[in-house]
């Protein structure tokens, strides 16, 4: 008996099979894939095709016009010639349906190895010689990214947990599901490389014993997504401080750069080249009150007072400087020594001063 409702099967064949999986040229999903196929052409009664137990009809032999079984040498009526022919569109219908099944979820490569198969059955067990052995090999590669993903400071926590909870999911599409608990201890060696986490792991242990509740993937999921949300908000806020702080301080640097420099370019600007009687800064020489500037003896009466002393001091000053010694002006000093009554007056050569006598004693 053949398939039932082959008709309905190949005017809903486009939008049915865009539901089923896609079988990855990297096998990862063979366990899935292969699950969801069976039972998909199971359930449109192709069964036995894939299986191979299906029984494909006689071909008949044709003799003077007449059509016969073989091994019969009696020919076939025209209703039994109908009969067989309906038989035999059925099964072909049913090993195309099965193939075009395949066909559409499998990739290129995979379809230039098996679409020389002599029937349905042949070809689905060539696609399971190619990917069955393979999709072991990634159950044990996608085992081990699992044990051995570590997370880094600095780097998305969301994104580190996607890629965990992806490989759960993809091992579970290969009949080889991880325990909730399982994924816990998974999630809490993928960050031993993060301290900062330690101590959100230790609360939820121990809130975890004190309410006898286990710790699920969800629950800590969901924490140390918040725990790295706020890490991260805290740390934009210190930078941007920072980076407030030393522009601040540069810009304070700056203007008191800006301050010193004007002042003492204002001072630079104007330098009195009388330096022999001023030598001032703030005013030219052709300004100059002192003696050879352009303005000698025109001071105001307060700059004569304020000055008046200052050049009494520099007259006494000048005074005792000239009473330096000069050359050839020699006087007589009169030395007693300690013992009047051994010496008599001792006259000595000593430099012409004030305080220097003409005469001997």
């Amino acid at each position: 008996m053949g398939p039932a409702n082959i008709s309905d099967m190949s005017s809903t064949t486009n939008n049915q099979t865009l539901s089923l999986p896609k079988l990855k040229g990297d096998s990862s999903n063979w366990a899935t894939y292969s699950e969801r196929i069976l039972n998909y052409l199971t359930s449109k009664g192709f069964r036995r095709h894939v299986q191979g137990t299906a029984r494909k009809p006689e071909i008949l032999s044709e003799r003077n016009g007449s059509y016969y079984k073989l091994g019969s040498l009696a020919p076939l009526s025209d209703s039994e010639i109908e009969k067989h022919e309906e038989t035999v569109d059925s099964y072909d219908q049913s090993q195309a349906a099965v193939r075009e099944v395949i066909y559409r979820t499998i990739d290129k490569t995979t379809f230039l190895q098996v679409k020389n198969e002599v029937d349905a059955a042949a070809m689905w067990r060539k696609v399971a010689s190619i990917h069955a052995d393979r999709g072991s090999i990634y159950e044990t590669n996608l085992l081990t990214q699992l044990q051995n993903i570590r997370y880094v400071e600095k780097e998305s926590m969301r994104e580190h947990i996607a890629k965990m909870t992806e490989i759960r999911e993809r091992l579970a599409e290969m009949n080889a599901p991880i325990s909730e608990e399982s994924f816990v201890s998974y999630i809490r060696t993928s960050l031993s490389l993060a301290p900062s986490f330690r101590s959100l792991f230790t609360t939820l242990s121990a809130t975890a014993h004190q309410t006898g509740k286990k710790l699920t993937s969800a629950d800590v999921i969901w924490h140390l997504t918040e725990e790295a949300t706020s890490i991260e908000i805290e740390d934009n806020i210190n930078k941007t401080n920072a980076a407030m702080l030393a522009a601040t301080s540069k810009y304070k640097g700056e203007k008191g750069k800006g301050r010193n420099k004007s002042a003492t370019s204002s001072k630079d600007e104007k330098q009195c080249t009388n330096t022999a009687n001023c030598g001032r800064t703030g005013h030219t020489i052709d300004q100059c009150w002192e003696e050879g500037g352009g303005k000698a003896g025109q001071a105001p009466d307060w700059w004569k007072k304020k000055t008046k002393g200052k050049k009494a001091s520099a007259n006494v000053a000048e005074g005792k400087s000239s009473e330096k010694d000069e050359p050839g002006k020699l006087c007589y000093g009169h030395l007693y020594s300690s013992n009047r009554s051994r010496s008599s007056s001792l006259h000595i050569r000593l430099p012409l001063r004030s305080s220097c006598y003409s005469q001997s004693f």
